[in-house]
């Protein structure tokens, strides 16, 4: 085996590159940068695997408490080494606030050995030692340091999922595994993201893999049994980020964050996980006992250890090994969606993920003017540059119409000529709401000769539901909410083809809405803030508008 390691150096640093052949031999993945400055030479990957050989590896999280409990599972992983590959951890590596100090005193010196190192010897040809370790950030990194800081200057990933963000992918023989950074894309405290940039990333790599054993891990779980089952982070995950996995070619989603093991029955035909009993204070997911309870498990038990995880062919194998050396819930399936002879040789090689994006236009309003947009105010509308309102910083375009007759207040923008997949993010705060019934605009997609293509609204009722609106008229209602005098980061995504057109709409980083099949015909001709339509009364506020295409 070849390729760079990923363990600590000096107890502080990990590499995290091609180990063990994660990709086909000679591919070079890059890793990224962080705010050290740092930034690790790229490595070319290992040699892949004999496929007749099997994928086996473990899996385990909230492990760093530096426990005795932590002690005995990582001696559990020791003893087996010969028996898997490598090891995923599915976040919270370290207690109790992910810092580079927690790392060094309750991370690296638990699993120097065991996982791979800079300046460590080989592996060794019986045992395997030092194991490759791929990692994937959970909620404690990101309580330390902002932006989970101190977590991006111990782990760097390979550059192959959208740029910035901690996703990633790679192959080990014949089968795909995938992650992305939950604790991140799930938090509203994190700063404002394109999360419509991982899922159109993750959709195009699960597709490329469709017919192959493929992986999915994170830090919060989709299902569970346990404390976080009514959490939103685990609401989001199962509507959002699951749901795209069970609908593009996942086999196996495993999940940390519940400090216990649980394993539940499939859902959309995709099998999840939860191995959070790596060390950290161990918490209940269900009964400790091999029978079904209620809910979503199938198994449960609140005791520390690891899940061993075997792939052959198209088939899965599974059991929870308890820190004192036992088993619990042996299990073997086949992937839904594996293909048998695509099972027996080595998968593609990994691509690095499309751009996610180039700027085609964004004003945040900064020069006091509306110059870059074409305005028109009549019979009392207004639309100006002011001091953002509620307490934002910096300045924002606020329009005005009024209930009088031949009242209008609109700012469009034009977009590039044929354009047919963009994307459009805003803050937008709705200042008053316009007489019951009637409705507030929000932002409006046009098409080349000026006609309304794609309207986001916000309806003037108590609730302050989202719609989106598409021509035939089609009024289509959005699980999104938008209270008076609350921003609102709204980004709204279209591909226009023809009959075939789709939208999606993104708040503050959620998705509320999503639809194909539409016809919206195949090109745009703008953007637009405010309202053609007159004598429909409303105030908004609009800053940092960004329009983006692939």
């Amino acid at each position: 085996m070849s390729g760079r390691s990923i363990f600590a150096k000096n107890g502080a640093r990990a590499v995290l590159l091609g180990v063990l052949g994660v990709a086909t031999a000679g591919v070079v993945l890059a890793s990224l940068p962080h705010s050290s400055g740092h930034q690790p030479a790229a490595a070319s990957t290992g040699p892949v695997p004999a496929p007749a050989a099997g994928v086996s590896f473990i899996a385990f999280g909230d492990a760093g408490q530096g426990s005795k409990q932590q002690y005995a599972v990582r001696d559990q992983m020791r003893r087996l080494a010969s028996t898997y590959q490598f090891g995923l951890l599915l976040g919270d590596g370290a207690y109790p606030n992910g810092t580079v100090a927690d790392y060094r005193a309750r991370f690296f010196p638990v699993y120097r050995g065991l996982f791979q190192g800079e300046g460590q010897p080989p592996p060794a040809p019986t045992t395997g030692l030092p194991k490759p370790l791929f990692t994937t950030t959970g909620s404690h990194d990101y309580y330390g340091t902002p932006n989970a800081a101190a977590y991006r200057s111990v782990f760097d990933m390979p550059l192959n999922g959208p740029a910035g963000q901690e996703d990633y992918s790679f192959n080990v023989g014949p089968v795909h595994f995938l992650t992305f950074d939950s604790a991140y894309l799930t938090d509203p405290s994190t700063p404002a993201i394109d999360v419509s940039a991982v899922e159109r990333w993750m959709i195009a790599d699960l597709d490329r893999y469709g017919d192959r054993v493929t992986v999915v891990f994170d830090h919060d779980p989709a299902y569970t049994g346990g404390q976080f089952e009514h959490a939103p982070e685990v609401l989001q995950v199962r509507r959002t980020f699951f749901a795209i996995a069970a609908a593009h070619g996942a086999d196996l989603f495993l999940s940390g964050h519940e400090h216990a093991y649980e394993r539940n029955r499939p859902e959309s035909g995709l099998t999840s996980y939860i191995a959070g009993g790596g060390g950290g204070q161990i918490q209940s997911a269900g009964p400790d006992a091999a029978v079904q309870p209620p809910g979503v498990a199938m198994a449960s038990l609140a005791y520390y250890g690891f899940l061993e995880v075997r792939v052959s062919g198209c088939r899965i194998s599974t059991d929870y090994r308890r820190s004192d050396g036992s088993i619990f819930d042996p299990w073997t399936y086949r992937a839904p969606t594996c293909d048998a002879s695509a099972a027996s040789t080595p998968a593609p090689p990994v691509q690095p993920a499309s751009p996610t994006g180039h700027t085609v236009f964004r004003d945040t309003f900064g020069s006091g003017s509306l110059g870059r947009w074409t305005v028109q105010a009549a019979a009392g509308g207004m639309v100006t540059v002011a001091a953002a309102p509620r307490g934002e910083p910096g300045r924002a375009a606020i329009l005005a119409e009024t209930s009088e007759p031949g009242s209008v207040a609109f700012a469009r923008v034009a977009t590039p000529p044929g354009a047919r997949d963009l994307s459009v993010s805003l803050a937008i705060d709705v200042l008053e709401a316009g007489r019951t019934g009637s409705n507030v605009p929000l932002v409006t997609l046009l098409g080349p000769g000026g006609t309304d293509l794609v309207q986001v609204y916000r309806q003037n009722v108590t609730s302050g539901k989202v719609y989106v609106e598409v021509p035939g008229p089609r009024y289509l209602v959005t699980r999104g909410m938008l209270p008076l005098g609350t921003w609102m980061q709204l980004t709204v995504h279209v591909h226009l083809a023809g009959s075939g057109s789709e939208v999606d709409v993104h708040a503050d980083g959620y998705g509320i809405f999503e639809a194909t099949s539409l016809d919206l015909g195949n090109a745009l001709g703008g953007i637009q803030i405010g309202n053609d339509v007159a004598a429909q009364r409303f105030h908004i506020a609009v800053s940092n508008v960004e329009v983006t295409a692939p």
